[in-house]
């Protein structure tokens, strides 16, 4: 290998929170939004304008369903991190030299390899569901608070708003375990490859050495 493309191979190999957002867009942000993104916008859209239709008729109290709907979301989602981060191990801690050497090399029609492109998805995940429980853990404190807005439209602006966000972020992080389970199969596919072929390597060795 030629110090130009260790080089190379030393670029796209950067380190922190830039390096994932780059490898984990590298597929394309239009396919990424539609794959993953799309669904938990729709249905956030569509659970909002039900509750507000509700709230607006004094059904139901949206400051109650935002408190109800934040407990959810830190419930499920640390959870999920914790599924996350075990599912996370397990992928770096997977197969043996062979199988790594398989998934650290550079296609031809890829940027990155395919262990660089999973790790960026265990990674953005993570990410995002930390961001879920960072925005929970700070509405659950501003509710504690107790504050108190006047003015209805600005209240129920606000409070829709917060709704949104809270719907959004828990279903992103909800759909985006969706990658997660992909990556585990996929990595326990070519796992089972590399055994087959092991496998077979070793039968057709001991043919030649045994006529």
């Amino acid at each position: 290998m030629e110090n130009g493309e260790l080089d190379n191979i030393k670029k796209k190999s950067a380190y922190g929170t830039n390096a994932i957002i780059k490898i984990y867009c590298s597929v394309g942000l239009w396919r990424i939004f539609w794959r993953t993104y799309f669904l938990p916008l729709f249905f956030s859209l569509i659970i909002l304008i039900v509750i507000v239709q509700f709230a607006s008729t004094d059904r139901l109290n949206l400051y109650n369903y935002i408190d109800t709907i934040n407990d959810v979301s830190l419930s499920v989602i640390s959870s999920l991190i914790g599924f996350n981060l075990g599912a996370f191990a397990l992928f770096i801690a997977f197969g043996g030299s062979d199988f790594l050497k398989t998934i650290v090399e550079y296609k031809p029609d890829k940027t990155y390899s395919l262990y660089q492109r999973n790790s960026a998805i265990f990674s953005m995940t993570l990410f995002i569901q930390l961001i879920t429980i960072i925005f929970s853990v700070a509405v659950k404190s501003i509710l504690s608070i107790g504050i108190v807005v006047h003015d209805i439209k600005l209240n129920l602006t606000i409070n829709s708003i917060v709704t949104f966000f809270i719907i959004f972020l828990g279903l992103c992080s909800i759909i985006t375990m969706k990658d997660i389970i992909v990556n585990i199969w996929n990595i326990s596919q070519g796992y089972h490859f590399n055994l087959w072929q092991s496998k077979y390597k070793d039968e057709l060795k001991n043919k030649n050495n045994n006529p």
